[in-house]
């Protein structure tokens, strides 16, 4: 384990290890994307597009503002029989204040693991295949962000890393479903 340990963290990785007596271990490889290529949907947010990563697209609703719940101070939506929390893109990359609220909007819910949220955008901008590239040593790590891509008319837009940012609104929100 000490080789298969060092290696990955050659490759700026995370080998976690969770063992229970009488249970079982569970090793879990965490290897960050350098370049990939991927099937990405490419959402819009305020002036913003981002792309999603679809593997990781569960299903796409259209709501209105009357199909938003609270509970608790917790945004949610009923999808079929399921309480499904809720995460405004538009909180999240603070632009709240330029955000117009449209009459109808659509969520992307997302899964990670077991973990499901669902996440408010403006519109969606289509399905396109992507080229991942990390955002390198002057930017760092960025919470929630695999990395970026260059459209066909040369803007950037980030790839959001959907594990990560399912943790980071668990633990900025609470509990997800």
């Amino acid at each position: 384990m000490d080789v298969v340990k060092t290696n990955i963290a050659k490759l700026k990785g995370i080998v976690e290890i969770e063992s229970n007596m009488g249970i079982g271990t569970i090793i879990t490889l965490k290897v960050p994307l350098t370049l990939a290529i991927i099937q990405g949907l490419l959402l819009k947010v305020v002036d913003e597009i981002f792309a999603v990563p679809l593997s990781a697209v569960l299903e796409i609703v259209r709501i209105t503002p009357e199909e938003i719940y609270s509970i608790q101070g917790r945004e949610v939506i009923r999808v079929r029989d399921s309480i499904l929390p809720l995460a405004r893109m538009a909180d999240i990359i603070g632009k709240t204040e330029t955000a117009k609220r449209p009459v109808v909007s659509y969520v992307v819910i997302v899964g990670w693991a077991e973990k499901r949220i669902g996440l408010l955008v403006d519109s969606l901008q289509g399905q396109k295949e992507v080229v991942i590239k990390t955002l390198g040593d002057y930017l760092g790590d960025v919470p929630g962000i695999a990395g970026s891509t260059i459209l066909g008319d040369g803007s950037v837009i980030l790839v959001i890393d959907v594990g990560r940012f399912v943790e980071l609104i668990a633990r900025h929100y609470g509990r997800v479903a």
